[in-house]
């Protein structure tokens, strides 16, 4: 549909629109300005060099203010990736270049099995944390959101599958794909790959490692 109210000449609107998913592209503008479009909210900010483009989770009711990390945030925490030379508790790198790593749903499971994190997909670890060249952020997207339940019950990874959040950001010369995951309640652990089992797809983030779930 077009901009909502609100929206002037310098924000760009665009929704696509699935049975369980709604897509925002929000331009950087010139002002500070707020636009909402299909209950969903976004603000666009002045003087930030890095593009951020928003795709909501249904399993979200509402967006946390300030849970999402920053482009900042981001660039800072791959600068330490870089330095020390492995991820960390809180970010999980995933090269992902012509299809999506296979071992992001380990890492899926033990954030939502923890204190939740981060993963910073087209990011690729073994050539020093920098951008894959292969690496398609749309593409990648539609194939987490396949397998986290997002578009449709076909090819559903997870049992139990946690909230998260999903931007893109420009990174460098390229484009990232970062999905913030949150830790899932109490009620809705353990979460794990369907195709294991609970004993052998069950997660848990220890450092900058995925670990199987103890049986007690």
């Amino acid at each position: 549909h077009g901009a909502a109210a609100g929206c002037s000449g310098a924000v760009g609107c665009r929704c696509d629109t699935a049975p369980t998913l709604v897509r925002q592209h929000c331009d950087i503008a010139p002002t500070k300005l707020r636009h909402r479009c299909d209950k969903m909210s976004q603000s666009c900010r002045s003087g930030v060099a890095v593009h951020v483009y928003w795709v909501k989770s249904r399993y979200h009711t509402r967006r946390l203010r300030g849970a999402m990390i920053t482009p900042e945030q981001l660039a800072t925490a791959i600068d330490a990736m870089r330095r020390h030379g492995s991820d960390d508790e809180r970010y999980e790198a995933k090269t992902c270049g012509r299809k999506l790593s296979s071992d992001v749903w380990e890492s899926v499971s033990a954030f939502a099995n923890t204190r939740g994190g981060v993963l910073v997909l087209g990011l690729s670890e073994p050539h020093g944390f920098v951008l894959d060249s292969e690496f398609d952020a749309q593409r990648t997207l539609g194939q987490f959101m396949s397998g986290i339940g997002d578009g449709g019950k076909d090819g559903v990874k997870l049992a139990n599958p946690p909230r998260y959040e999903a931007e893109f950001i420009d990174f460098e010369d390229g484009q990232l794909l970062v999905v913030e995951v949150f830790e899932n309640e109490l009620a809705q652990k353990p979460c794990y790959i369907e195709a294991r089992g609970v004993r052998s797809g069950s997660f848990k983030r220890v450092c900058d490692k995925d670990v199987l779930l103890s049986a007690t």
